[in-house]
């Protein structure tokens, strides 16, 4: 067995991700997990639930296209999905489902990332299939601030080219303030970073040693612009005016 891919995404440990909790924890889950040769990599299939008894905290989510603090169980993982999507895109393994973001974040590569979630009874999934001949062994590494992935496997000798991203139809985003009756006259707090929007395409071929091409993937996506949301407190009330000196 030798590792024949890897991939590495830093972050930030903060609110919005359980200070790492909700990253690292399904990493170390996902840790030496084995595949046989045909068998299908779920992510959701292959992490424990996501219960506040096993450390995960309430964090971050998009959700109808605003990010949200707190609400959430989990929030923050689509870093350990993105990882081992990516970990397995470059071991030229054959992928499945993968769905990007609704805006895009810049710690992942443009176009390349994969979201998950769970909503009621409805799951976006990532899935990936071993399509060698060989069992596969899949390592998960968090830390204080990265979320490594690495695909084990004898030699596979096959060849993987991953095209730059092609971007189009830029589109600028807007920044704007929004009072809030409920703060301090004159205090602000930023609720949401602009995001840009635009959209990607990249491909992947993958090609055995003999130079056959074994895969041959598109992917398209596209980012949705987000405007940038700053509350203020309603302004000062206007000072009382000094009375005029007598005489």
């Amino acid at each position: 067995m030798q590792m024949i891919s890897s991939w590495t995404t830093y972050y930030v440990p903060g609110e919005g991700n359980g200070w790492g909790n909700n990253i690292n924890i399904p990493a170390f889950d996902i840790d030496g997990k084995n595949l046989a040769p045909g068998e299908t990599f779920s992510f959701w299939g292959s992490v424990g639930p996501f219960t506040e008894e096993r450390g995960f905290m309430y964090g971050g989510a998009i959700i109808n296209g605003r990010s949200t603090q707190g609400v959430a169980i989990g929030g923050g993982v689509c870093s350990t999905s993105t990882t081992i999507f990516n970990a397995a895109l470059r071991a030229g393994l054959q992928m499945g489902i993968r769905l990007n973001h609704f805006y895009y974040i810049d710690r992942y590569p443009d176009g390349l990332d994969a979201t998950v979630s769970i909503i009621d009874d409805w799951a976006q999934d990532m899935t990936f299939v071993n399509d060698t001949d060989n069992p596969i062994v899949v390592r998960g590494f968090g830390g204080n601030g990265s979320v490594t992935f690495q695909i084990w496997s004898v030699p596979l000798n096959r060849s993987v080219v991953i095209t730059p991203a092609v971007t189009s139809n830029h589109r600028r985003a807007g920044d704007t303030t929004v009072v809030d009756s409920s703060m301090a006259p004159g205090t602000a707090k930023r609720v949401e970073y602009p995001h840009d929007g635009h959209d990607v395409s990249r491909s992947r071929l993958v090609y055995d040693a003999a130079g056959n091409l074994l895969h041959d993937d598109y992917y398209f996506s596209s980012y949705a612009t987000v405007t940038g949301i700053t509350l203020v407190g309603p302004a000062p009330a206007a000072a009382e005016p000094e009375p005029p000196a007598d005489g």
